[in-house]
């Protein structure tokens, strides 16, 4: 279901992908994306290199595009995002586009980090205690008339002196 080449994520030997990305020329400001895509549709690069596209999403998913064939599933060991439409735990999720919000809130989930059972198995990793915490200095410089600054700045929670 996947037909579209996205320059977010390459796998090769080193090697092979120094002579192919130096097959042709690239400067600064051209477009990545229409490079690797020329790249791909050139039938004697292709072939030489054995190119192909992750059209099911094992191991590339990219979300843009697809974020409503992802379902976030949890067990009793991990998280993980599974493909609706192949079937698949992609292993490798890609937040390109716009889509990089949605990748955000499920990595809270994903690598280990939640589990139907513990919950959020990351949350207590490198805790610091609250008296232990530092004192942290944040300057705030106002140049204008700023209607409602008072309120903006009534922080009820911990310890915030203003």
């Amino acid at each position: 279901p996947y037909k579209y080449l996205n320059s977010g994520g390459l796998i090769g030997f080193a090697k092979d992908l120094y002579e192919l990305l130096n097959s042709k020329p690239l400067k600064n400001k051209d477009d990545d994306q229409l490079y690797y895509t020329n790249l791909f549709l050139d039938k004697e690069l292709r072939e030489k290199y054995r190119m192909r596209l992750d059209h099911k999403a094992t191991i590339f998913q990219n979300i843009h595009g697809a974020e409503n064939d992802l379902k976030l599933e949890t067990d009793a060991n991990e998280s993980y995002l599974e493909n609706i439409l192949t079937g698949n735990k992609p292993l490798v999720l890609h937040g390109n586009g716009p889509r990089k919000l949605f990748l955000n809130s499920v990595a809270n989930y994903l690598a280990h980090s939640w589990d139907s059972i513990h919950g959020c198995t990351a949350c207590n990793d490198k805790v610091i205690k609250e008296d232990l915490l530092p004192v942290v200095q944040l300057s705030i410089f106002v140049t204008g008339n700023t209607p409602f600054m008072e309120e903006f700045l009534d922080y009820k929670y911990g310890q915030l002196n203003h």
